[in-house]
């Protein structure tokens, strides 16, 4: 007997959490974090208590109270939940994103953890690059162990995959698939129970870049002749979305009818996103410019240097350069770098702020919301250029932090100019996916507007938070 039971993703854009039992066989699929539940109790200054462990996130309804799942340092109160050993057998990760993937770093490192080699790529630039905490713990973790003063490192069980790969857990048969989403190595899930089959797209998109890869597997999936269709459902009351080249067409149609000869141009867009780099890369190009990355956008092109799974500009050509700002006292002589930030500093194509002030005209410069007091140091001549390519702001904080930015364009006299094209299938795409694959059954997750599918099948299951489901 086959059981769903969702923690996560119902109702709400994001936190995918979703449990799938047979027999005695249990797995997750994904285990993001929700942004809705956590805006309710977290800033970016009031954040979960590290000394606390898994406790604050408990509380606060960020995890779910599931025994045998989390780490057993992080248990320094009896919650009730560390049984000994672990009732999970596996979690499917299908991408990096935070909103499906934040919370692995709090469960037992012992628990399997499949994705594809892409993903665990984008986990590693994560962990490595981002601020070192409970919530980056993707491939490694750091255990204090009772009476002990250091931390002892502990390699997560991570199997990483290609596109194409089967394997099992238990009594599942699994496939793994890449599919189109705003980030490097995106899947979905063709799931053989003892009695069904189950397929879970994870985010997936039909206008992007690599559209042939999800096309694929909404092939391979109604070939599986689902009974259970477990589909995302961002965009599902939006009918067209822009395309990635659309972008590339809207951004030099902007450009060329601007006198950009000697401004500089700026943008940002979601820093993992490669394709989106690809893009700006191309356009950089068009107009005899460099594309001038961070350097955290760097450390993931390295590695994914040889990829052919997903080709991406080499740092070892002309064309692309790598910024680095500007951290040192005047009166201390050692800059303050992280240690994977020190390669980029002597790196041939490294650049400074200040170079950057030197001759505008060649640059086309990644400048992030954090990254804004560059600037100051750059100097870019009024009336200069900034193509914001990400999703325009939907919550408060968002709201706050474009305030915020437009408050520095307005003080530099930079123009704002908006081009995007999102991750996420549009109505119409997730309509034709739904047709195609034919299931029997299909649950809605990642999306405010459930009841929007109930036109789209026969039966469609509006799921509950904690609810189980019987399959079969």
């Amino acid at each position: 007997m086959t059981r769903l039971t969702f923690y996560g993703g119902v109702g709400e854009i994001g936190g995918n959490k979703i449990l799938l039992e047979d027999s005695s066989t249990r797995i997750l699929l994904d285990f993001g974090m929700s942004f809705t539940q956590a805006g309710k109790y977290f800033d970016e200054f009031l954040q979960p208590r590290c000394l606390n462990g898994i406790g604050d996130y408990l509380i606060t309804g960020l995890i779910p109270s599931i025994k045998g799942l989390y780490r057993r340092d992080l248990q320094n109160r009896d919650y009730g939940l560390n049984s000994g050993q672990s009732s999970i057998d596996a979690i499917l990760l299908s991408h990096g994103h935070v909103d499906h993937s934040a919370f692995i770093s709090l469960c037992d490192p012992d628990i399997p953890v499949h994705m594809t080699r892409l993903t665990k790529h984008v986990l590693d630039t994560l962990q490595s690059t981002g601020i070192s905490g409970l919530e980056t713990e993707f491939l490694e973790v750091s255990i204090r162990k009772q009476g002990a003063s250091k931390y002892v490192k502990k390699r997560r069980d991570i199997t990483a995959h290609l596109s194409g790969d089967q394997f099992t857990v238990g009594s599942f048969k699994i496939f793994i698939f890449g599919v189109d989403h705003s980030l490097p190595g995106a899947a979905g899930y063709i799931i053989q129970t003892s009695d069904c089959s189950i397929v879970y797209t994870g985010d997936i998109r039909l206008h992007g870049t690599h559209s042939e890869l999800t096309r694929k597997f909404i092939e391979v999936a109604a070939r599986a002749r689902p009974d259970v269709l477990i589909i995302e459902g961002t965009n599902i009351d939006e009918e067209k979305r822009d395309s990635e080249a659309d972008v590339e067409r809207k951004v030099l149609d902007f450009l060329s009818n601007e006198r950009i000869k000697d401004k500089t141009v700026f943008t940002v867009f979601p820093a993992r996103d490669i394709d989106r780099l690809n893009t700006f890369y191309r356009i950089a190009n068009s107009l005899g410019r460099k594309l001038v990355i961070s350097m955290k956008q760097a450390y993931l092109l390295d590695l994914l240097e040889g990829e052919k799974e997903y080709p991406s500009p080499s740092l070892n050509n002309d064309e692309m350069l790598v910024h680095v700002p500007r951290r040192r006292w005047p009166e201390i002589e050692e800059p303050a770098y992280f240690l994977w930030e020190r390669i980029y500093l002597s790196h041939k194509n490294s650049i400074t702020s200040r170079e950057l002030s030197k001759d505008p005209a060649k640059f086309f410069v990644y400048l992030d919301f954090y990254s804004l007091k560059e600037l100051i140091d750059i100097q870019p001549p009024e009336d200069s250029y900034y193509i914001h390519s990400r999703s325009e702001p939907f919550s408060e904080e968002m709201m706050l932090d474009d305030r915020l930015m437009n408050s520095w364009l307005e003080l530099f006299r930079l123009k704002r100019f908006q081009a995007h094209a999102s991750g996420h299938a549009s109505g119409k795409e997730i309509a034709e996916a739904i047709d195609s694959i034919k299931p029997k059954r299909v649950f809605p997750i990642h999306t405010e507007h459930p009841e929007a599918f109930i036109a789209l099948a026969p039966d469609v299951v509006l799921p509950e938070v904690g609810m189980q489901y019987t399959l079969t």
